[in-house]
């Protein structure tokens, strides 16, 4: 599968064509993003769950009758596809990876959803040849990559320099790792009610958000310095300064 990326859609009973297309994959979630000439379709949230390379994804697919009956390990992520900027959820979906080599991925689907607001129907089908993109060093830096299952974070820390934990670290772990943490919070809030406990580390190229239950990690977070989390001054962040002592938020 070589050459520029191609395909076609039909979108309910219109053919479109594909003019450019791309995929990316990020904690077990597939993502492709397509340019038409029907205009800009996007496929988001196409669970893969032990999946972090395209390699582990080739030659597999992901059936459901009805996603809004599935638990996601995050019901944010669920399955969808945004459509001329309309967020369309997936109700029923066949997705198959058919090939992946020389850095794209050949996938062929066929799918119905629905927007709630007004509700409407849609169905897409169609087979698209896509450009690969991994997440690199520069993504997870940007901020924009969004919680990270603990599971994974052997898998995604080192991209960015940082040394792996395990699978189920504790708190214990992280603190022999990373050392004291620099701020600390969650438990009872009179505003919020119960937070869950987390732990963050302000590093030279980025904050890093530890979150725990039954004092076990089941999530981290990138963030990054050009958006700093709301109890950080921006203004007063000085990567070389020396760090303060933990505080309870």
């Amino acid at each position: 599968m070589m050459g520029k990326p191609l395909g076609q859609l039909k979108v309910n009973d219109m053919t479109f064509a594909v003019q450019d297309a791309d995929c990316s994959i990020f904690v077990g979630r597939v993502d492709v993003d397509t340019a038409t000439t029907g205009g800009d379709l996007a496929i988001r949230n196409i669970p893969f769950p032990t999946a972090v390379t395209f390699e582990q994804i080739a030659g597999r697919k992901y059936s459901c009758v009805d996603c809004t009956k599935e638990l996601f390990e995050n019901s944010i992520f669920s399955p969808a596809v945004v459509f001329r900027n309309d967020y369309y959820i997936i109700r029923s979906i066949e997705f198959a990876i058919k090939d992946y080599s020389n850095g794209n991925l050949y996938v062929e689907f066929d799918l119905k959803a629905v927007i709630t607001e007004p509700s409407q129907w849609m169905s897409v089908s169609g087979t698209i040849l896509s450009e690969c993109y991994p997440i690199n060093r520069y993504r997870l830096l940007s901020g924009h990559a969004g919680p990270i299952p603990i599971r994974f974070a052997g898998f995604y820390l080192p991209l960015i320099g940082l040394p792996g934990i395990s699978d189920g670290a504790s708190c214990d772990e992280i603190t022999s790792v990373f050392g004291l943490p620099d701020h600390q919070g969650g438990g009872l809030q009179t505003n919020f009610g119960i937070i869950p406990k987390w732990i963050r580390y302000t590093l030279p190229d980025c904050y890093l958000h530890f979150q725990f239950e039954n004092d076990m990690a089941t999530q981290v977070t990138i963030m990054s310095h050009s958006d700093p989390p709301c109890d950080i001054n921006a203004m007063d962040y000085q990567p070389n300064a020396p760090k303060p002592p933990p505080v309870l938020d």
